[in-house]
């Protein structure tokens, strides 16, 4: 059924999945851009030990602390950043929508194209059936001296003309199918 080649589809095709981690990628950097708004917390510390005493008497002095650092206003950067970060995530989900829509059109049409190559098929089946049988009836006809020998070979030129045509509908369904089993990311031989 068409719904489960295009699900096919969608699972296995490669652009899909890029266009995936594009979207991933934009949802961090709109994350990105609303921690720009957070105070930055900085800790330090420093211990120093020397041969020599200090004022304090002692070989060692420390010193622990921490920094707050936030930014209040930055004349808009910040938000214009966040704007464009969550313009490219749009877009990158708007192409994904675009790419899924794409994808299950092309399925559907390969589907249909298949299918109407397997009608060309049997209509070619049936027209080398029956321009043997004429063949065959032009045969009896020009032994029985009904038929010149122009009808005969109008006749078996037909049959010939009708097995390349079988022959070339057989080659374009097998084509046909071959673009399916790719769109659907099938191997392309089984």
């Amino acid at each position: 059924p068409e719904g489960e080649l295009v699900d096919q589809a969608l699972k296995s095709r490669p652009e899909l999945a890029s266009v995936e981690l594009a979207m991933r990628a934009s949802a961090s950097q709109v994350t990105s851009s609303w921690l720009r708004y957070a105070p930055n917390l900085g800790l330090f510390g420093s211990v120093r030990l020397t041969n020599a005493t200090g004022f304090a008497g002692r070989h060692d002095s420390f010193a622990f602390g921490a920094q707050l650092d936030w930014q209040l206003f930055d004349g808009f950067v910040r938000d214009a950043q966040r704007h464009q970060a969550e313009a490219q995530r749009r877009d990158a989900e708007l192409r994904m929508e675009q790419l899924r829509e794409s994808i299950a059109d092309e399925v559907v049409n390969a589907r249909r194209n298949v299918q109407t190559k397997r009608q060309g098929l049997l209509t070619a089946q049936r027209a080398l059936q029956m321009a043997q049988e004429t063949l065959n009836l032009v045969r009896l006809q020009y032994e029985a001296g009904t038929a010149t020998q122009l009808d005969l070979l109008t006749s078996q030129d037909q049959a010939d003309l009708t097995a390349v045509g079988l022959a070339q509908a057989r080659f374009d369904l097998s084509l046909s199918v071959i673009q399916l089993r790719r769109l659907i990311g099938a191997p392309l031989v089984g």
